[in-house]
């Protein structure tokens, strides 16, 4: 289904990135939107801009989303290894959740003593 994908990947700016290159700041996109003589460039540019309010994290989740809908070896890989990347994400979310519970906990009792 061709559905604006943008709310599968809102909570990917949740995480903290130490990576240098989730900035936008070095995208290889020219400034000036090539001519309609050059329909392959254009469509490029065309492709950069619709894309532009994206980290590089959420432009490559995009992709391989894309990706793994294709029906052949590549997409179906593609597919294992995302839904293996999602479990992995939740539960390192849960884990981060239960430890936050557990120090909260532990300074709560601290106050009760």
């Amino acid at each position: 289904d061709d559905d604006d994908d943008t709310s599968r990947y809102e909570d990917d700016d949740e995480e903290s990135e130490t990576e240098s290159d989730d900035d936008n700041s070095s995208n290889n996109r020219p400034t000036v939107r090539p001519s309609i003589l050059n329909p392959v460039s254009r469509a490029k540019y065309d492709a950069w801009a619709d894309c532009n309010d994206l980290s590089r994290r959420q432009a490559r989740m995009a992709y391989v989303r894309l990706a793994s809908r294709q029906d052949n070896g590549a997409g179906r890989q593609c597919l294992v290894l995302l839904e293996q990347f999602e479990m992995a994400r939740k539960a390192k979310k849960a884990n981060a959740k239960d430890k936050a519970e557990a120090g909260a906990e532990a300074e709560d009792a601290k106050k009760a003593s």
